[in-house]
């Protein structure tokens, strides 16, 4: 008897745990996480920076989304403007501060998990000098002359004054004018009140934060003849201090 007892309650032993064992379900994920990789910035200037990087998803999925998180802190990183061809992920980002620190990574995923590369730094160009480039003549008279110089680069900082700076072969002394720059990329003024059949020497210079920058020398000499390239230039070739001498 206590034999048969025995085997009942092994048989029903057995079947409560057949029972269990059919009643829990296995849960499988769902979706694997994403392999996300980012690289050193790009093209760093004062005020743009080009990120780049990737992505290898494991399945397809259409929730998925990839961007990269762009910030002065880890703390203040925020979703940036993405594009995604292929496995390969990159941004542009313009409108920053020069001498600054930024951080940036790249976020893969979907609804329901994200996946983190690891955070990457750098820092923009600093301000520097303003660079000029070579001067050339729009225009001259007997006793003017109208010059142009192209600002190649503004130093990143605002440019207080802009103007030429010349004397006479010879002449020790130097006379400069100047003027406020109105945001043009290129320095135009016309020299007055100069001497017929003389040479000169003229330079352009541009003035900011970091102090005053020069062009190269450019020489040239007074004639007899009126000339501009442009039609329409010719009251200002001769300027009004001018035009009755």
């Amino acid at each position: 008897m206590k034999m048969k007892e025995l085997l009942n309650r092994i048989i029903m032993g057995w079947w409560l745990a057949c029972c269990l064992t059919a009643c829990v379900k296995t849960e499988k994920p769902t979706s694997l996480p994403p392999e996300v990789w980012i690289n050193e910035a790009e093209d760093v200037t004062r005020h743009t920076v080009g990120l780049s990087g990737g992505v290898r998803w494991a399945q397809e999925d259409s929730r998925q989304e990839c961007h990269f998180l762009f910030g002065t802190s880890e703390q203040e990183m925020q979703r940036i403007k993405t594009r995604v061809e292929g496995e390969q992920v990159l941004a542009g980002v313009s409108g920053l501060e020069s001498g600054t620190d930024y951080y940036f990574c790249l976020e893969a995923g979907n609804d329901r998990q994200q996946v983190r590369s690891r955070v990457m730094t750098f820092r923009t160009l600093p301000d520097g000098p303003v660079v000029l480039g070579s001067l050339s003549l729009l225009g001259q008279t007997p006793v003017s002359l109208w010059m142009s110089c192209p600002i190649v680069d503004d130093g990143g900082g605002k440019i207080a004054s802009v103007g030429f700076a010349y004397h006479a072969a010879g002449d020790a002394q130097e006379t400069r004018i100047s003027t406020i720059p109105d945001g043009e990329a290129a320095i135009q003024m016309l020299i007055p009140s100069l001497r017929m059949n003389t040479e000169y020497v003229i330079r352009a210079f541009a003035v900011n934060t970091m102090g005053s920058s020069y062009s190269e020398e450019f020489r040239i000499t007074t004639g007899n003849a009126v000339t501009y390239e442009q039609a329409g230039l010719l009251s200002t070739v001769v300027g009004e201090a001018d035009k009755y001498n």
